[in-house]
């Protein structure tokens, strides 16, 4: 690639130089922030990842201007996934995917409204609007001319012995790929957000059907909770000394407290698929779900909701497929799981609770 020579106008020079930095910035970050925690292998694609992206694009552009004019919407997704890795630790992933095509409008509007570090847009909405201005000003300068075919062949030549060292570790090399912000943007729009969007459709899923038919016609409202990690032992509704659970103490004389339940399994990726599939714990590592409690709800004429503060795979490797699925934004979310208290689904069960109805089924994990 060739640079203009010392004789162009200052302005234009400096224009040219200022686009370089922006153009590189996303993939700086990315080196910096994986260059202690990344393999070597990984490490090194993302530096050819980002040699060849920029090549490719300069054979298909031929100019400098129109080379930053096209890039400018791989800069507005590099710069959104160069954020979420450095906020979160982890490249945009399945749980992303998941939550973008579960969340609804107003939990979107609600993660924006507690976002305390927006004001930060302020100043990124201004480069990149000079970004488009220095593009727009910028001359119809060749980008190859000379020796620059000569640096690109050199570019074409290193990858060859490069990518053979990267592919003999395919994990390294995959990570390598993900860590270049604009090739892993485009990754994860076209490979996460369609495999999120058929997982919670239950596309992967082959289920029988049930038969289930309704018995009365009158408005139902049936309420399933899974809660996680409590034990009955600390209830005071069952005994314990502290006065742990007041609500249900309050309504001991109106509710059935079961003494003898007792979960399948003490891990949720074995115990809940048992008990909304009804798979005895004999067999729950051998035999595939075909259906869950919310299907069969389905079958029998209710409108089904499901409201999940926990791990999203447990209920897409069931295939739970509700009429009404609601997951909320959490932006605090670890390696440890959400951090979100339950009490952020109380929003969506109200919502669910006024929906209007013969018979409705919603379930809170």
């Amino acid at each position: 690639m060739k640079l203009p020579s010392m004789n162009t106008p200052t302005a234009s020079r400096f224009r040219l130089y200022a686009l370089g930095a922006f153009y590189c910035a996303p993939y700086l970050a990315m080196l910096v922030w994986c260059w202690h925690s990344s393999k070597p292998r990984s490490v090194l694609v993302l530096v050819l990842t980002a040699a060849l992206g920029g090549l490719l694009l300069a054979g298909c552009t031929r100019t400098w201007r129109r080379f930053f004019l096209a890039y400018f919407p791989l800069l507005l997704l590099s710069l959104i996934y160069c954020g979420y890795s450095l906020g979160f630790g982890v490249v945009p992933g399945h749980t992303l995917g998941i939550v973008l095509v579960s969340a609804s409008f107003e939990e979107m509007l609600g993660l924006w409204t507690v976002w305390q570090t927006k004001w930060l847009l302020v100043p990124l909405f201004g480069l990149l609007g000079a970004y488009l201005w220095l593009a727009w000003r910028l001359p119809e300068w060749p980008i190859f001319s000379g020796k620059s075919y000569i640096a690109a062949r050199a570019i074409l030549l290193l990858a060859i012995p490069i990518t053979v060292y990267a592919a003999r570790s395919p994990p390294q090399l995959v990570d390598g790929i993900a860590l270049n912000p604009a090739v892993g943007s485009l990754m994860f729009c076209a490979g996460q957000l369609p495999r999120a969007r058929a997982e919670l459709r239950g596309t992967g899923i082959q289920k029988v059907p049930y038969h289930a038919t309704r018995a009365a016609s009158s408005e139902e409202v049936h309420v399933l909770i899974v809660g996680e990690s409590a034990r009955r032992d600390s209830f005071s509704v069952y005994g314990y000394q502290r006065a742990t659970t007041p609500y249900l103490d309050g309504i001991k004389g109106e509710a059935i407290f079961l003494q003898q339940a007792r979960a399948d399994a003490n891990l949720t990726s074995l115990a809940v698929p048992m008990i909304l599939t009804g798979i005895t714990p004999q067999r729950i590592s051998s035999v595939k779900p075909r259906g869950e409690l919310l299907d069969l709800a389905k079958e029998a004429g209710y409108s089904t909701a499901w409201l999940l503060n926990q791990d999203v795979d447990v209920s897409t490797a069931l295939g739970i497929t509700a009429d009404h699925l609601d997951i909320p934004p959490d932006p605090q979310s670890g390696f440890f799981g959400r951090r979100l208290p339950d009490g952020a689904l109380l929003p969506a069960y109200r919502r669910e609770l006024a929906r209007t109805g013969s018979a409705r089924f919603i379930g809170m994990h």
